[in-house]
């Protein structure tokens, strides 16, 4: 028998555990097209964006779950936490811009729903993910979008700005997603 030093040993796996989280998912604006202009800036580019998002995640009490070229998936225990960090991520990109007015542009769209979740190993699964994967697009450029549940969650926080955008159908998920954004 393998012992736990043994590295022919096959990897252990976890089962999986399910929970409630907020979910998190944002990607540069433009991604594509910056890719086909020029590959090797835009993959700094994308070391840049990962430095900056992920101190601000895990100061928000967060934890970054996977990296998909361009796009970020993170969890939070909390509304609040992830719709903060959100608000941070913004603002430091938009001081970016006014700082380095030559630099690639790095312009995100972001996502959040608080949803049922299941984690396994290293990879989540379920319609909290899935729903912020669809929210996230629904949100302009440099800003962020929330399904209801979230709303519902933060709307007495007064120092968020929230506005509706309206009731939307989102591929795969059944009925329209009522959504707000936050006013930057």
């Amino acid at each position: 028998m393998p012992n736990a030093l043994d590295e022919s040993a096959p990897p252990r796996m976890t089962a999986p555990q399910r929970r409630l989280a907020a979910i998190m998912f944002s990607d540069i604006v433009g991604f594509s097209k910056l890719m086909g202009e020029d590959q090797q800036a835009t993959v700094a580019l994308v070391e840049e964006h990962n430095g900056i998002l992920v101190p601000i995640i895990e100061r928000h009490r967060g934890a970054v779950l996977k990296f998909i070229g361009d796009a970020v998936l993170a969890s939070f225990d909390s509304a609040g936490d992830a719709v903060h960090a959100a608000v941070e991520i913004q603002r430091a990109l938009a001081k970016r811009a006014a700082e380095q007015p030559h630099a690639k542009p790095m312009t995100l769209r972001i996502g959040i729903h608080v949803g049922d979740v299941v984690q396994k190993d290293n990879d989540v699964f379920g319609d909290g993910v899935n729903i912020a994967a669809r929210v996230q697009p629904q949100a302009e450029p440099g800003g962020i979008c929330l399904t209801q549940t979230v709303f519902d969650m933060v709307r007495a926080q007064p120092e968020l700005k929230l506005k509706p955008i309206g009731a939307r159908s989102l591929k795969n998920i059944e009925g329209k997603v009522k959504l707000y954004k936050v006013d930057l």
